[in-house]
């Protein structure tokens, strides 16, 4: 996969499109998305309207700097646009490039129950998979760009879309950073009828798992309290706490004294 990767990505009808040289050297190119041109073509229209303006011109601190600033964005722009003139067997290529690289990236790709819980070893595997594919990465996003040049979606370059799951064979990731809370498997949902639930059996491996830790039972609704239980009072405080309520009863019978009939 990844020596057909390279010779789609190196074809000299392709090539020019990913790659630029600076100073002697290949480097990737950045495309800008259909809204960021846009963003960017509004922020250098208005300077250009601000320094063509002989009212407005005359508000600025140093309308030359601004020129040759404005000047510098107009290149930006122009170098990170994707082209509009892309000849069909370009275009074929190009699509063929997008779905050979896509599974390219998408091999040893940590799952997104492997992001989500981060078992032990899902950092270096991470950074490892970064580290060997961030080239075809950046590669198949220019791509989408590319064949898309004046989509607005959000997510047309974001790989997230493709990030393989467990979803035939759901892992509780019991040790992982943040452990698994899933009740059934698709396994287990699969043979749950087969099983005598009410039988001894049964629920004496239920309960085997549960005192291991290995599984947690919960109940429908919240669990019960547990009953409140009064600790003995001593003879002290049964005292001082006949003397507090004699001494409020003395202070309730003299404010009523006090107030007029």
């Amino acid at each position: 996969m990844a020596q057909e990767w390279e010779a789609l990505a190196n074809d000299p009808e392709v090539k020019p499109l990913l790659v630029r040289e600076v100073d002697g050297r290949e480097m990737s190119r950045t495309y800008l998305r259909h809204a960021e041109r846009t963003s960017e073509g509004a922020e250098v229209a208005s300077v250009e309207r601000k320094l063509t303006d002989p009212v407005e011109r005359r508000f600025l601190q140093n309308p030359g700097k601004l020129a040759q600033q404005n000047e510098r964005r107009k290149k930006n722009l122009l170098a990170q646009s994707p082209p509009s003139d892309l000849r069909a067997s370009q275009r074929d290529k190009l699509a063929k490039l997008e779905t050979v690289t896509r599974e390219f990236v998408r091999e040893n790709m940590p799952t997104a129950e492997q992001m989500r819980h981060n078992p032990p070893g899902t950092v270096d595997h991470a950074l490892a998979w970064d580290r060997a594919k961030k080239a075809a990465l950046l590669c198949w996003k220019n791509v989408r760009i590319l064949l898309n040049p004046e989509s607005d979606a959000v997510d047309l370059a974001n790989f997230e879309r493709y990030r393989p799951t467990h979803a035939a064979t759901r892992e509780l990731f019991t040790d992982g950073q943040i452990p698994g809370q899933f009740a059934l498997s698709p396994q287990a949902k699969a043979h749950y009828d087969d099983i005598d639930w009410t039988s001894p059996e049964v629920a004496a491996k239920i309960q085997e798992l549960h005192d291991r830790g290995l599984i947690t039972v919960r109940g429908a609704g919240r669990p019960a309290k547990a009953p409140l239980t009064k600790r003995p009072r001593s003879a002290a405080q049964v005292a001082a706490s006949a003397r507090m309520r004699a001494g409020r009863a003395a202070q309730l019978a003299q404010t009523r004294e006090e107030v007029p009939a």
